[in-house]
């Protein structure tokens, strides 16, 4: 049985306040795009893991995708099964990959052994494997708070927009990047931001870890102004980096961008995000 796992860009994440639990609370809103890891579940005599595609670094017991078996094994009465990952999507690049990997194993999980778990009991499970998680159980656009796992679904469509993202080949640890990030309360919230014109997003909906990442890694900030200049109506950083992206409606010059950052051997990927009720998006999700 196999299945994708999407990645996800965030439009705007603010970090309000340090918790006494040592995270941080934030607002953002996350984002489903058409970029996809794969994982493969199928009967095996003993269970195991393995991984295709870009190297992963760790041990394999440290891989979300372990755990949610782990997991599921620990309540159930599961069989041994062997976990394929084909991981596709860049590593340490804001993108939510590591996350979607586990969540959707343990969507798979669930149709291989006919649990018939609840909305509410994936949720759980997720939220347990890690504070984005449970946005990949519906993989619609959502408002986050708390450490990203309290979620609020979101009426936004950027169906129709050309996506122009671009992994500049830099890994970007997420402990660092909090570390170094000063906490900032808003008045307004993230929902009063995108509902006004899309022309305002861009000095409004900021992601609080530009201004971090950038300092680190200039070429992040390059990036994203290169976008702008290229027509992008909105360009940001993803997660806590690396990846940035453009948003466009009209053509963009991609060889003009993609020869910008060959150099650097960055990750361009692009595409026409699908409307969200589309038949499209539902395809590999």
């Amino acid at each position: 049985m196999l299945s994708f796992c999407p990645a996800k860009i965030n439009l705007g994440l603010w970090v309000t306040e340090k918790r006494s639990d040592g995270f941080h609370n934030i607002e953002t809103i996350f984002y489903p795009i058409p970029w996809y890891d794969a994982i493969e579940v199928n009967a095996s005599e003993k269970a195991n893991f393995s991984t295709f595609g870009i190297p992963i670094p760790g041990e394999a017991n440290g891989n979300l995708v372990w755990k949610a078996y782990q997991m599921l094994k620990d309540d159930f009465d599961l069989s041994p099964v062997h976990l394929r990952l084909l991981k596709n999507l860049p590593i340490g690049a804001g993108l939510g990959g590591g996350s979607s990997d586990g969540t959707e194993t343990l969507l798979l999980l669930d149709q291989f052994f006919s649990l018939n778990l609840s909305e509410q009991q994936l949720f759980s499970y997720a939220k347990e494997l890690g504070s984005d998680c449970s946005f990949f159980v519906n993989k619609r656009p959502v408002i986050a708070r708390g450490k990203g796992d309290e979620l609020v679904e979101l009426n936004i469509d950027l169906g129709g927009n050309k996506l122009v993202l671009i992994y500049p080949n830099i890994h970007v640890s997420t402990p660092w990047a909090y570390s170094n990030i000063s906490p900032l309360k808003r008045e307004k919230e993230l929902t009063d931001v995108i509902a006004q014109s899309k022309k305002q997003w861009q000095a409004s909906l900021i992601n609080d870890f530009e201004v971090v990442v950038g300092r680190e890694f200039p070429r992040v900030t390059e990036g994203i102004e290169a976008l702008i200049n290229s027509g992008a109506w909105y360009a940001a950083m993803s997660g806590s980096g690396s990846s940035f992206f453009g948003l466009f409606e009209n053509k963009y010059e991609l060889e003009a961008l993609e020869a910008k950052f060959a150099n650097a051997n960055a990750v361009v990927f692009t595409c026409e995000l699908p409307n969200i009720n589309s038949a499209e998006h539902h395809i590999k999700t």
